[in-house]
């Protein structure tokens, strides 16, 4: 008895601290989802806590409060915790995972509803590919075989690498892994919960144990995955433009969409050209609230004394 209610103890405790992903009704014309949520700075030194406590993006969180990560926030400040955001600009269907703002997106459509997780992407050199592909294998509690590429890059930096590890604590695959169709790489959790929100890994999609178990439940063979890279995303709703701008290291012009060459590009256009009927027409400022990178979504104003040039060039991969 007295071990029963030690396990629901600790059952409760996960639930309080730690949200299992965030679920929302999904409804038609809808792209901006969410409240900004905000907690007085305490001094917490433990920021990868605070990113899993609230089930937000690490990078985001970052992004969403200058100054955060080098102690340059003083005691009391308020802290903006990234809860509101937008729907990339791609068709709602399966997963999509938008790596500039590293974040997983499950699209329920039969029950109308859409799951939102925060994710880990590949770091410089072992990018996340990009591209459409399909889950292919789903496994509880799998063995890491470790990619001959990733084994001889520790091996030459003097790592005791081993080649592969079985299931338990020491896992990096964590309890849960799903095998996309480009099969060297997988969406899974991880035993270093620090990692997620991050651009870290080795090309996989990292996940909170306790989000990867969900995603894993809500997940069938052959669900579509759509790898894409979309720093600045737009949504006109409710007679408002809304920008959202991640950071990006990728090549990337935000002026592609006025003339789009994929999917990305064209939806982008046609939120622009919804809102410019409506008497939008201040690109200017449309642009300086990208810039800001802040990661949350901001509302563009509707016009300004003349109307800004924008040069458009370069290439943006989805």
């Amino acid at each position: 008895m007295q071990k029963r209610l030690l396990q629901l103890l600790i059952y409760v405790t996960l639930t309080v601290f730690f949200a299992y992903g965030k679920t929302y009704d999904l409804k038609e014309g809808q792209f901006v989802y969410g409240d900004l949520e905000f907690r007085v700075y305490k001094g917490e030194k433990d920021l990868y806590q605070l990113a899993r406590e609230y089930d937000v993006t690490y990078d985001v969180l970052m992004a969403a409060n200058p100054g955060l990560g080098s102690g340059e926030v003083k005691l009391g400040s308020v802290i903006v915790l990234p809860t509101k955001f937008m729907l990339p600009n791609v068709r709602q269907k399966g997963m999509v995972v938008n790596l500039a703002e590293r974040r997983l997106y499950l699209f329920r459509p039969k029950e109308h509803k859409f799951d939102v997780y925060p994710v880990s992407i590949g770091r410089v050199g072992w990018e996340t590919p990009l591209g459409k592909y399909k889950i292919i294998e789903k496994t509880k509690d799998p063995t890491w075989f470790v990619p001959k590429s990733l084994y001889d890059d520790q091996v030459a930096k003097g790592v005791d690498m081993p080649k592969m590890i079985k299931p338990g604590p020491d896992n990096p695959l964590g309890g849960y892994s799903m095998r996309l169709s480009h099969p060297t790489y997988l969406i899974h959790g991880t035993n270093d919960p620090n990692r997620i929100g991050r651009k870290v890994t080795a090309g996989c999609i990292n996940m909170y144990p306790e989000d990867v178990e969900a995603l894993f439940n809500h997940t069938a063979i052959d669900t579509p995955v759509n790898l894409v890279n979309q720093p600045l995303k737009l949504a006109y709703q409710g007679g408002k433009l809304y920008v959202e701008s991640h950071k990006n290291d990728q090549a990337w012009d935000v002026g592609n969409f006025l003339s789009p060459e994929n999917e990305v590009e064209r939806a982008m256009k046609r939120q622009f050209v919804r809102w410019q009927k409506q008497g939008g027409d201040n690109e200017k400022s449309m642009y300086n609230l990208a810039a800001q990178h802040s990661g949350i979504p901001l509302v563009v104003k509707k016009s300004n004394r003349g109307r800004a040039h924008v040069k458009s060039s370069g290439s943006q991969n989805s």
